[in-house]
């Protein structure tokens, strides 16, 4: 697939769950996230991995969407939203830090 944008999942998820929900998670290198259910009904679940690399295991699915752990009778958005695209971020050292450091 393309990556055509850069989407900011933090800001589209901050009201999935409750804040204790997550507390003491860290990101993750890889995630997948698949909708499951028919679209009246559907369900968003989430595995990941601690790192990029083809032999680190997937963890088990967990549905995050609706969240169990949220009494709310109506989630903040449907399953089929799309995030909002990121905005670039400012490398300002790159020219001064990286450049020299890249090899030809």
């Amino acid at each position: 697939m393309d990556i055509q944008s850069v989407y900011d999942f933090d800001k589209f998820f901050q009201t999935y769950r409750p804040k204790r929900a997550d507390y003491g998670l860290q990101k993750h290198f890889s995630v997948d996230i698949e909708v499951r259910g028919v679209e009246s009904a559907s369900h968003v679940f989430v595995r990941s991995k601690t790192a990029i690399g083809a032999k680190t295991p997937w963890s088990a699915w967990t549905q995050m969407y609706p969240s169990v752990l949220d009494a709310r009778p109506t989630p903040p958005h449907a399953s089929d939203t799309i995030p909002p695209v990121m905005d670039n971020k400012q490398w300002e050292d790159f020219a001064a830090s990286v450049v020299p450091t890249l090899t030809k």
